[in-house]
């Protein structure tokens, strides 16, 4: 972990007048309108930049970024670390949404929300959230989809799951209004979302569902990861569903009688006290 004095990016548009970087969100502080600057920073802290541009893109020179990050290590040296980007650059909006990374996009709807809650009430963060989907979705029906019914439901193949990553969004803490959730666990999952990159968010909103009934026990290698659905979900299997912060262990009725005995020293799920259940009694 290394203390940090201001972080800075800087982009530019080959023969242009650049595009600037107009919002940052993270764990950051910022006492103008160009410099972030934080306490500390380590390999689990994101920033997420937000890049406008009023010029035209060149399809043949593309678009230059430069990141520069000064910083004192632990041992009291200042450090200047830069990083340059080159991008690719078309003026073609099919091109675009084929090119999008859902991933990056819900990580930024996420923290552009939760920083909003400050200081909107949720139901306005909320049906900002789902008129911004819909805008998307509208843009690429209308400009690069073929033409189809009204009721048919058009997406780009790059976004097919983003409906289900901005549903699973508005079920999180932070965003649900609900007397039964802590101002404590919704203030920690804010902050903590605030700070984390994409490949962090990822899972949070989508978590993994990993089989563990047909694992070789003698094996190192970690079982690939299903469909996070309950059709996945067997009454002879055992899953592990975790996001990242929790874990959850799955067992079906049926599961073998092996199993809960090597799990739990037991010679049946039957046997398992009321107080080890968690949801329903499949689920430990």
């Amino acid at each position: 972990m290394s203390s940090v004095t201001s972080y800075q990016i800087k982009t530019h548009l080959q023969g242009g007048t650049g595009f600037p970087a107009t919002d940052f969100l993270g764990g950051v502080y910022m006492n103008n309108t160009t410099d972030v600057e934080l306490a500390a920073v380590d390999c689990d802290h994101a920033i997420t930049v937000e890049l406008k541009h009023d010029d035209t893109l060149s399809e043949e020179t593309g678009a230059f970024m430069q990141c520069a990050l000064l910083y004192t290590t632990v041992g009291g040296q200042r450090r200047l670390r830069v990083h340059n980007l080159s991008l690719n650059c078309s003026q073609q909006l099919m091109e675009l949404f084929k090119s999008c990374e859902t991933d990056s996009l819900i990580n930024f709807f996420a923290k552009t929300a939760y920083r909003a809650i400050l200081k909107q009430p949720l139901k306005s963060v909320r049906e900002i959230l789902v008129n911004q989907t819909a805008h998307m979705l509208a843009c690429y029906r209308k400009n690069c989809a073929s033409p189809s019914a009204a009721s048919q439901l058009i997406l780009p193949e790059t976004m097919k799951v983003f409906p289900v990553y901005m549903n699973s969004l508005m079920r999180t803490a932070p965003l649900v209004g609900s007397t039964e959730l802590s101002t404590d666990d919704r203030a920690h999952q804010r902050l903590a979302v605030m700070a984390m990159g994409v490949e962090d968010t990822q899972p949070l909103l989508y978590p993994r569902l990993i089989p563990l009934h047909n694992m070789e026990l003698e094996g190192e290698a970690v079982p690939s990861p299903l469909r996070c659905s309950e059709d996945r979900l067997s009454d002879g299997g055992a899953f592990l569903l975790e996001n990242g912060h929790a874990l959850f262990l799955w067992l079906g009725q049926a599961c073998p009688p092996e199993l809960i005995q090597g799990l739990f020293n037991l010679p049946s799920l039957a046997h398992l006290q009321p107080n080890t259940i968690g949801g329903s009694q499949n689920s430990v």
